[in-house]
């Protein structure tokens, strides 16, 4: 598992109900892969989420649709619960860091 990576999601078990996606983002630094767990944020059909806070909600592309990177509604999960690696966002890195300095830090 790597930082960036895009995976599909299917019905975790810690998820909470309301997690409106069928695939995360890896938000965690590599150096932690050894770990049970992984804190990943949600990506929504930018058709389906609306607007989106522009500084902290970073678009992506995956097979040519767009999403919503939701990282105010970051989780952690097991890394049982993630499915199979579908994408990287690695391309979006300065954007995702960005968001979570924002959100986390306020700058």
């Amino acid at each position: 598992m790597a930082q960036y990576d895009i995976h599909a999601l299917g019905a975790p078990r810690n998820a909470p109900r309301r997690f409106p996606a069928t695939y995360v983002v890896d938000l965690q630094a590599s150096l932690y892969a050894h770990l049970p767990t992984r804190l990943v944020a949600p990506l929504v059909p930018a058709s389906v989420h609306g607007k989106p806070f522009e500084r902290i909600n970073p678009i992506i592309e995956l097979d040519g649709r767009s999403y919503v990177l939701v990282i105010q509604q970051s989780v952690g999960l097991t890394t049982r619960d993630l499915g199979p690696v579908v994408g990287s966002a690695a391309g979006q890195a300065d954007a995702i860091k960005d968001a979570l300095d924002l959100l986390l830090l306020g700058i």
